[in-house]
């Protein structure tokens, strides 16, 4: 502390006992010296570095615009993309809807003829039914006829002519079998 107040005793500044004249060129010479240390920097320093930004700008506005066509182009290809998609979705979905169709075209076609083939079977069946159920009635009448030839005769205890009165008894021998 003791140094502060030698230092505050002490003659004042040797810049204040110089004359206003010396001032104002000392004064001169600093701002020129600083215009010129100021020119020095800008053309040395300011001036390259100030290069530099604007080359780094450059290079990021043109990567902004490199990055935005690439964007551009993303986008189209995902547009082309997406039709592409949806002309093949459409496609699978008609050829699986013509799939579709063609199954049941063809199911339909074998119903038909499985319905077609059983009707002739059942047809068949029935005709072959007829043809067996005439033939039995045509055996049953004969053998009915016989028997009731057989009783008359056992009856009458005499032979009976059977071509006239076959006939006949045929035919009642019919209604009672349909009645």
């Amino acid at each position: 502390m003791e140094w502060l107040l030698i230092l505050a005793a002490a003659d004042p500044s040797p810049l204040t006992k110089v004359d206003d004249m010396q001032d104002w060129i000392v004064i001169s010479l600093t701002i020129l010296f600083f215009v010129i240390f100021l020119n020095l920097l800008r053309s040395l320093v300011f001036n390259p570095v100030l290069a530099l930004l604007d080359e780094r700008q450059a290079k990021i506005l043109g990567g902004m615009k490199e990055i935005e066509q690439q964007r551009a182009a993303v986008d189209q290809l995902k547009q082309d993309y997406d039709r592409q998609w949806a002309t093949v979705e459409a496609a699978a979905a008609a050829k699986t809807q013509a799939a579709i169709d063609a199954g049941k075209r063809e199911v339909q076609a074998m119903q038909d003829k499985a319905r077609a083939e059983y009707l002739g079977l059942v047809e068949q069946g029935k005709a072959q039914l007829e043809a067996e159920f005439a033939a039995a009635r045509g055996q049953l009448l004969d053998q009915a006829t016989a028997l009731t030839f057989a009783a008359i005769e056992r009856t009458l205890a005499e032979p009976v002519d059977r071509g006239t009165y076959e006939a006949d008894v045929r035919k009642r021998l019919e209604e009672v079998i349909h009645a």
